[in-house]
């Protein structure tokens, strides 16, 4: 019995604080505020349409960020464990019904992220869902094996141990993923069925002994090509019960919240949302720029004539930005003369001269440049905004008076006529018994006439033509896309640098109706702003100025800039022509009816 003594030493009041304390310690306050979080987040950035939705946006290969001379050489028979994986990310990709695709989700990561929102799991640590795939029916589990290659005969030990650590990993991964929907979600265990995929991509000898009855099995014969797959998933998901819209809205918004939760900066494990991967691969692929042996090579070179070519993305104006700053600071008396043929590489080459307090450099276009010097000698009168090109070549061999330059550098030298070039080299560079350089960068693929290719418009036959083989500022999704406009004759000596896939490249067909009135354009921005993408990081490039006037009367609601404003760096939406965004980036491009237009001039000059 107890004694008044001890009813005294009783606190009421640490009572209270106890009582009130149990939910939080249960976590029903915790989950509750997750879920808020989580549909705040998912809303902000993700909407669910009738294709599956990939988080995050890209394929990683584990080995991408590692130095060249690491990388093992690709292979297309999936016996390496990222290709494995990358085969089955692609079949999926092109599914076409709603879906959300998960990929590479630690269990690690899955417990701290949860445990940052005091929600804690009882769980082994240990081990990796290679796909979790939310769809109608429920969820899919798939672990991924390379295992020996698809022509032995006989199911080697190394083989039957493989398939199984698959299936003790994929015992894992139900366990886990109960214990998330169950305790994290809020969804009953007899309401949601969980299927185990083990997958072998590249062969089809796992004999029937290996064949559990609870597993499915995804083999080389059903990814060989996309209706493969696509028969294999309906035959999958067709005994699957439908699952309820609200638990299917609850596990897309908890998991990609919880793969957001992941992200710590690290791109090896990119955020879960499009239009932050984006920048982070920007930010990347930015720093990969002059890394290569190549670039840094042609940096140091000391060589008077010197022609450089190279696709779009191997770094030569990038490469000509800093030989020009070292040039200037080892010999800042030295002139510096840099000729382009569009408008908005001039802007974006003064910006960084300016930027950088690099003086005594003059950035012009080809137009600028000799109509000056033409206005000065009365060769033209001041009414005539730009030469014709017929025009241009004349003007140039009937003046008088050139100023000379230690370095000459032109840009964009594809669409520079070769007698240009001769004029220049002869004209306005210093004699050759003086120091300086005359160096042309050109890309072939981007010849805007129906000129000569690179080598063709040598002027000096000693001078060497040097070839950057290395793609490094855009993604393998991009420039595998790219790669089909490239001109034929750089042959197969042009590869990209990396391995970073970044997000699908998306193309979409409309009605021609639906493309003349832009109703399919004003959508697509309209969703990607839906999806927290900024409209300063949007490019919408169009066939013609004709086209971008049409248009512009459509958006005079929304603030919008020109490529020559871009590149000196503003902040809004950009529109232009593909013509004289040519030579600049962004982090979203949209060709709109893109069609190749060979015959517009720049409608501005410097």
């Amino acid at each position: 019995m107890a004694t008044e003594e001890t009813r005294q030493d009783f606190n009421i009041d640490l009572l209270i604080d106890l009582l009130q304390a149990i939910p939080s310690r249960l976590g029903l306050d915790n989950k509750e505020t997750f879920h808020e979080d989580a549909a705040m987040f998912y809303n902000k950035h993700f909407t669910i349409e009738k294709k599956p939705l990939m988080v995050p946006p890209m394929f990683i290969y584990r080995e991408e960020f590692e130095p060249a001379t690491k990388r093992r050489k690709f292979r297309d028979d999936f016996t390496r464990g990222d290709d494995a994986e990358h085969i089955i990310y692609k079949r999926l990709e092109n599914l076409n019904e709603p879906m959300v695709i998960l990929r590479d989700l630690d269990f690690t990561d899955v417990f701290t992220a949860l445990e940052r929102k005091k929600l804690n799991l009882n769980y082994d640590k240990s081990g990796q869902s290679d796909f979790f795939i939310i769809h109608g029916g429920g969820v899919i589990c798939i672990q991924v094996k390379a295992v020996a290659g698809q022509q032995e005969r006989i199911v080697s030990r190394p083989i039957k141990r493989k398939v199984k650590d698959l299936k003790n990993q994929l015992d894992k991964d139900e366990k886990l993923h109960r214990e998330v929907i169950q305790r994290v979600v809020g969804i009953v265990e007899q309401d949601l069925q969980i299927q185990l995929v083990a997958s072998t991509p590249n062969t089809d000898l796992l004999p029937a002994s290996m064949q559990d009855q609870k597993y499915i099995y995804l083999q080389h014969k059903d990814v060989v090509n996309d209706e493969a797959f696509k028969d294999w998933w309906s035959k999958t998901t067709n005994n699957m019960e439908p699952m309820s819209d609200k638990h299917f809205q609850l596990l897309i918004q908890s998991y990609i919240y919880i793969r957001h939760l992941v992200y710590t900066g690290d791109i090896t494990k990119p955020p879960a949302s499009r239009s932050q991967a984006v920048a982070a691969i920007s930010a990347k692929t930015e720093k990969w720029l002059l890394m290569t042996p190549e670039q840094l090579k042609l940096l140091m070179d000391t060589r008077r004539m010197l022609y450089i070519e190279g696709p779009a993305g191997s770094g030569k104006t990038q490469l000509l930005e800093l030989k020009v700053r070292m040039i200037k600071e080892f010999n800042p008396d030295d002139s510096v003369l840099i000729l382009c043929w569009n408008m908005a590489i001039v802007e974006k080459l003064d910006t960084y001269m300016r930027n950088n307090a690099i003086l005594k450099v003059t950035v012009k276009t080809v137009l600028t440049y000799v109509r000056d010097l033409a206005l000065k000698e009365d060769l033209i009168k001041a009414t005539e905004i730009y030469p014709s090109r017929p025009k241009l070549s004349f003007l140039l061999k009937i003046i008088h008076r050139m100023q000379t330059y230690t370095h000459v550098f032109v840009d964009e030298g594809q669409d520079f006529e070769e007698d240009w070039l001769k004029l220049l080299q002869a004209r306005a560079l210093e004699p050759k018994n003086l120091p300086g350089s005359f160096w042309v960068f050109c890309d072939r693929s981007q010849l805007m006439s129906n000129g000569n290719v690179v080598q063709d418009k040598v002027a000096d036959r000693q001078c060497k033509v040097v070839t950057l083989t290395k793609v490094m500022r855009m993604s393998v999704e991009v420039y595998n896309l790219c790669v089909k406009y490239q001109d034929t004759s750089y042959g197969q000596e042009i590869t990209i640098g990396h391995r970073v896939q970044g997000p699908k490249v998306e193309i979409e067909t409309h009605s021609q109706t639906s493309l003349d009135n832009f109703k399919a354009l004003v959508w697509l921005l309209k969703q990607l702003k839906n999806e927290s993408h900024e409209l300063e990081d949007i490019t919408v490039l169009l066939q013609s100025q004709k086209t971008v006037d049409a248009f512009l009367q459509q958006m005079n609601q929304i603030t919008v800039q020109n490529a020559e404003e871009k590149a000196k760096g503003g902040r809004c939406l950009t529109v232009d022509s593909v013509q004289r965004f040519k030579g600049l980036e962004d982090r979203v491009i949209i060709l709109y009816d893109p069609k190749y237009v060979n015959d517009e001039y720049p409608f501005t000059v410097k």
